[in-house]
């Protein structure tokens, strides 16, 4: 099956024209609120029209919780709390950069 840009804003419905329409007759920027997992061709599509913040939080809750399960399945008996937290922040800071370069990619 082939995958366009029209299939993946019908299964995720953002309704790109109705963006359009707000955007003609306001200028109050858009937010997008569980932007989690939405294809990054609709986040370009969708920032042509107003969209000017993402919220990513379950990606970012994702990076968080990966490093300390990651040092679990290494070490069941791992205990140093304050050292998987420095490398669970820099892991979020590091989706964090991944995800911004990629929306102003267009």
């Amino acid at each position: 099956m082939e995958t366009t840009l029209q299939t993946i804003l019908y299964l995720i419905q953002i309704d790109i024209p109705l963006l359009a329409r707000i955007n003609e007759v306001s200028r109050v920027p858009l937010v997008l609120h569980g932007g989690s997992g939405i294809p990054k061709e609709v986040i370009w599509k969708a920032k042509q029209y107003g969209l000017i913040k993402i919220n990513y939080g379950s990606d970012l809750r994702k990076e968080y919780i990966r490093t300390f399960g990651e040092a679990y399945e290494a070490n069941h008996n791992e205990h140093d709390v304050i050292h998987l937290s420095v490398d669970s922040v820099k892991n979020v800071a590091d989706k964090a950069r991944e995800l911004v370069t990629m929306i102003n990619e267009h």
